[in-house]
C-alpha cells in the first residue's frame, strides 16, 4: 500500500543533519554526483548551503531551512543573498522541513516568474515530502540517514515498476544522451562529461531486478566500456557499444506483462518527448500516447492531470523554460511509484 513517507518520517532536529539529508536527496533527484555542501558553519555562503549542477547541467544553489514555518519574505531575502554567489547561479532552491503548502508554492511560482522577467535566476521550493521521496529512490542513501527504518525489498510490484520506468527512460534515450553531452551542442553548452558516469550507474541499478544475472553482467560490462570509450573519444567503439546495449534494453521489454509494459512505455515515451524539439511543443500524437500509458500505469493517481498541465504549457509557451517539462513529468511519475514501493517500519 502506498505510504506518504514525508508525513511519517520526522525531519531531524539538527541543521547539519538536515543539510546532509537534503544533499543526498538532491543527488538522487538530479542524478548527479556534482553537488556539494558549500563551505562550513561561520563562513560567508551568500545564502547557498549546497552548490553544483542539476539534471540539466545548470549551476544551482540550495538554501536549507530546517524550521516549522517559512514565508515568502524569507525566501525573497535568501534570493537576494544568493545574487552575490560566485559563479552566478542559473537556478536557486529553498529546501525546507516544512510540509507542502499550496499558498507558499503559489507565492514562490509568482516570485520566480518575476525574477525571470527581471533577468535573474528562477527560484523553486522543495518541501520535506519531496526530499524524503527523492531520498528513498536510493536504498543505501536512505539507510545512511535512517538505519532504523526499512524500505521494501525488490519483490513488490512498485519497486519493479520503478526500475522498469527508470530503465526505459534512461535506456531508450541513451544514444541521444551521449550525443547531447559529447556532441557539438554539449561542447558549446560546456556539458559535464561525467554525466555519462551517473547515467551508466543509474542504468546498472535499474536493470538488476529486470535481467537474469548473466545478461545483467553483460549489460554492466558494456556500460563500463561505454563510459571509458566516451571519455577516450573513441566514437567507433561508442557506436558499437550503444548498438549492443540497445539489444539488451529491448530484451527487457519483451519479458514484461500488464503494468510492466505500461511502465516501460511511459519511460520510453517521456524520454522521446525530452529529445523532441522543445520550441515546437509536444505533438498531439505523442501527447495522446503518453496519456494512454499513464492511464494504464497509474490510474487515479493524479499524475495524468499534472501531465496535462505540462502538455498545455508546452503547447502555449515556447520559451526555453519549458525544456525541462519532460523531466518534471518523469519525476512526478517516479514519486508515485516510489510511494507504491515503500513500506516503512520502526517509525514513531
Amino acid at each position: 500500500m502506498p505510504t506518504n513517507a514525508g508525513m511519517k518520517i520526522p525531519p531531524p532536529k539538527g541543521w547539519d543533519e538536515f543539510q546532509e539529508i537534503t544533499l543526498s536527496a538532491l543527488r538522487q533527484r538530479w542524478r548527479t554526483s556534482n553537488l556539494h555542501l558549500n563551505g562550513r558553519s561561520g563562513q560567508s555562503q551568500h545564502g547557498v548551503d549546497i552548490f553544483g549542477e542539476d539534471d540539466l547541467g545548470r549551476a544551482v544553489g540550495v538554501q536549507c531551512k530546517n524550521k516549522e514555518t517559512i514565508t515568502i519574505a524569507e525566501i525573497r531575502k535568501e534570493c537576494g543573498d544568493a545574487e552575490g554567489f560566485t559563479p552566478r547561479l542559473a537556478a536557486f532552491y529553498i529546501a525546507t522541513s516544512v510540509r507542502r503548502d499550496a499558498t507558499i508554492q503559489t507565492e514562490v511560482r509568482l516570485e520566480s516568474s518575476e525574477r525571470i522577467t527581471r533577468g535573474s535566476f528562477p527560484v523553486g521550493i522543495l518541501f520535506w515530502e519531496d526530499l524524503i521521496v527523492d531520498l528513498a529512490a536510493n536504498t543505501a542513501e536512505f539507510h545512511k540517514h535512517y538505519p532504523q527504518m526499512s524500505l521494501d525489498v525488490p519483490g513488490r510490484s512498485g519497486y519493479r515498476l520503478l526500475c522498469i520506468f527508470d530503465f526505459a527512460y534512461f535506456g531508450t534515450g541513451l544514444k541521444r544522451s551521449v550525443e547531447l553531452v559529447f556532441g557539438d551542442y554539449g561542447i558549446l553548452a560546456q556539458e559535464n562529461p561525467f554525466q555519462i558516469d551517473s547515467l551508466a550507474a543509474s542504468l546498472e541499478a535499474a536493470s538488476k531486478p529486470l535481467m537474469p544475472p548473466d545478461r545483467h553482467a553483460q549489460f554492466t560490462e558494456r556500460g563500463a566500456k561505454l563510459v571509458s570509450a566516451c571519455h577516450a573519444a573513441d566514437w567507433t567503439q561508442v557506436n558499437n557499444l550503444l548498438e549492443q546495449m540497445r539489444g539488451l534494453i529491448e530484451s527487457v521489454e519483451y519479458d514484461l506483462e500488464s503494468r510492466g509494459v505500461a511502465a516501460f512505455r511511459c519511460g520510453f515515451l517521456i524520454s522521446r518527448w525530452g529529445t523532441a524539439d522543445w520550441s515546437e511543443g509536444i505533438s498531439a500524437e505523442l501527447e495522446e500516447e503518453i496519456q494512454a500509458a499513464l492511464t494504464a500505469l497509474l490510474p487515479g493517481s493524479g499524475v495524468l492531470g499534472k501531465a496535462q498541465e505540462f502538455f498545455a504549457k508546452s503547447r502555449t509557451d515556447h520559451s526555453i523554460m519549458t525544456i525541462g517539462l519532460p523531466h518534471e513529468l518523469f519525476n512526478e511519475v517516479r514519486r508515485v511509484l516510489i510511494h507504491e514501493s515503500m513500506s516503512m517500519t520502526g517509525t514513531t
